[in-house]
């Protein structure tokens, strides 16, 4: 299926947190709190007004990109 403009696909399977612009629509992982992968923090992500941030577990950001 086709996604619609400004979808934004979060999937976490991987650990690995990530994010990829596919023009139409977004891919956002937010990593693990409990077991992360590749050398990446234990953390979590949030989306607060068009920008996703993601934060390890004190709550210090480590990353941020703002949806179009």
């Amino acid at each position: 299926p086709t996604m619609e403009r400004g979808t934004v696909l979060v999937h976490g399977h991987f650990h690995i947190p990530g994010w990829a612009d596919h023009g139409r629509w977004y891919y956002v992982n937010p990593g693990s709190a409990a077991l992360p992968r590749g050398g990446s923090a234990r953390g979590y992500v949030l989306l607060r007004n068009r920008a996703f941030f993601w934060k390890d577990m004190d709550g210090g950001i480590y990353e941020r990109h703002t949806v179009r």
